[in-house]
């Protein structure tokens, strides 16, 4: 019999070779799988994860909007290789939690018209929950996985038994584990790796190996907070560069339904995350994720575009970023994300976009539907916390009449990167401007109007004309100043104001900004 040390060498010299960039293959994503995984995680529940609840969720995700939308993957996260092995060595499920058996489990999932996606460790103890890891086990937990139907791995780096690999470093060691697994589980099982402190260096070399690869530089998940949401991603901004068609990024799962968010924020995240080309998975429970978020066709048709590129920044500059992703037909995709904690206007060119040129652009906001042209300038006024986001064709979009792209800006601030509110005090009028723009500059604006909205019990009187007797040439603007009171009553903290403009007898735009309200001395 040979020693382990031997036998690790003969299964590893193969797949030491498999980094190699002269060598390897672009991506190792399994037949059909060319698009980012989209689906649910069980995360949410950690080790209080059941077979029950695991139905119930592939239910509601087969049942409801999801499924329609591309949702296809239901993982279990871990937790549920508590019972360890059995006497042959090979994987068992808690039989408390899973009674059935994952075999049965995977059957119900795919009766459902789904997939089953189970977590495993490449080390020699599960993450949580106290359960075995696949170490030494490669070869016939892989065959096992396969046998019982699972769809996808997520292959997570805990408890890795560092000594048995004398002179290597960890991404050496990752180079190791990780492709055995690949290899042991064949064609036709997504491959997640999952190495959340980044020690590992997966984007370096992930894309010979993995269908996703983690991306985070933490050793903790992400979690359900704004903050962390926005360092996650402009990490996984930095790594963009490696992923490509069949291999992404994966800078974590989606937040949307857990609760701690705002609905904005969560926009803003679904935005971000299908603008990257990262894997859309949630770990809401799938009957309370917001389907107006996470089942938008339009949003979800970037993310899963078959050009497989992930966004890159156009412009940035820590608190306003344009981002661009190319489309399979020759469309782009384009974010404007507002980070700071002000209402801000963010604009961007088509050459800094470096689109092809042409007369005009059709320019569609996904999130309203609304259409509109442009000769080439591109800007919203972003809320904070927030991101547009757009699909624009460089055809010529004159053939639909668009109108104009516009910029309406409610409360903007003197200079670009003031992040503080607008002080009001109650009962006492305060000053507040907005402003139109014919940003798109395809033809002039004629019968610009405009008219805030307010909250209840506030008070506005305009102190210019809100209607415009000239027309606007392209870059023109259009600016009403008000008087704005609020109640004598109204508590302190934070209200949204808002502005609608109405032009060329039929187009409308609207947009928000918040304000602070204080009480007089």
């Amino acid at each position: 019999m040979r020693t382990r040390t031997a036998a690790l060498s003969a299964v590893l010299l193969g797949a030491l070779a498999v980094p190699s960039a002269a060598t390897a293959r672009t991506s190792t994503a399994p037949p059909g799988i060319d698009a980012p995984p989209m689906g649910w995680n069980s995360r949410a529940l950690g080790c209080s994860v059941s077979e029950a609840a695991v139905r119930r969720a592939a239910d509601a995700l087969a049942d409801g909007p999801l499924a329609a939308a591309g949702y296809r993957y239901v993982i279990v996260d871990g937790c549920w290789t508590a019972a360890g092995r059995d006497a042959s060595g090979g994987l068992v499920a808690d039989p408390a939690r899973f009674p059935s058996g994952i075999r049965a489990l995977a059957d119900h999932v795919h009766g459902k018209g789904l997939k089953l996606g189970l977590g495993l460790s490449a080390g020699t103890k599960a993450c949580a929950g106290g359960g075995v890891g696949a170490y030494r086990h490669e070869d016939a937990d892989g065959a096992l996985l396969r046998s019982w139907g699972v769809d996808y791995l997520k292959y997570d780096w805990c408890s890795i038994p560092t000594a048995d690999f004398p002179g290597k470093n960890v991404q050496q060691i990752a180079q190791i584990l990780y492709p055995a697994m690949r290899q042991a589980l064949g064609d036709g099982i997504a491959f997640a790796m999952n190495n959340e402190e980044g020690s590992t260096v997966p984007w370096l070399w992930g894309r010979q190996v993995a269908t996703t690869w983690r991306t985070n530089v933490v050793t903790k998940p992400l979690t359900d907070s704004y903050a962390h949401m926005v360092d996650v991603w402009e990490t996984n901004m930095l790594r963009h560069e490696y992923a490509g068609p069949g291999s992404w990024n994966d800078p974590d799962l989606l937040q949307a339904g857990l609760g701690k968010m705002t609905e904005r924020e969560y926009r803003a995240q679904f935005s971000l995350w299908a603008i990257g080309a990262s894997p859309l998975i949630l770990q809401a429970d799938p009957a309370k994720a917001p389907a107006a978020i996470v089942a938008d066709p339009e949003v979800i048709a970037v993310n899963q575009d078959r050009l497989g590129v992930q966004s890159r920044y156009a412009r940035t500059d820590g608190w306003y970023h344009a981002l661009v992703k190319p489309l399979e037909n020759g469309d782009s995709a384009v974010v404007l994300f507002n980070e700071s904690d002000r209402a801000a206007t963010i604009a961007v060119t088509a050459a800094k976009l470096k689109l092809p040129r042409a007369p005009r652009y059709r320019v569609e906001d996904l999130w309203t539907g609304e259409v509109a042209a442009t000769r080439g300038d591109f800007a919203a006024y972003v809320p904070a916390h927030g991101a547009v986001m757009y699909r624009v064709a460089t055809r010529d979009a004159g053939g639909d009449r668009a109108a104009p792209l516009v910029t309406l800006e409610t409360d903007p601030a003197a200079a670009l990167g003031e992040d503080r509110l607008t002080t009001l005090t109650a009962g006492r009028e305060g000053e507040i401007v907005t402003r139109l723009v014919n940003t798109g500059g395809t033809e002039k604006i004629t019968g610009a109007e405009i008219a805030l909205t307010l909250p209840d019990g506030w008070r506005a009187r305009p102190v210019t004309p809100t209607a415009s007797p000239e027309k606007l040439a392209a870059g023109e603007a259009f600016t009403v100043t008000w008087a704005v009171t609020p109640p004598a009553g109204a508590a302190t903290g934070r209200y949204e104001i808002g502005a609608k403009a109405s032009f060329d007898g039929r187009a409308e735009v609207t947009s928000s900004a918040a304000v602070l309200v204080a009480q007089a001395p």
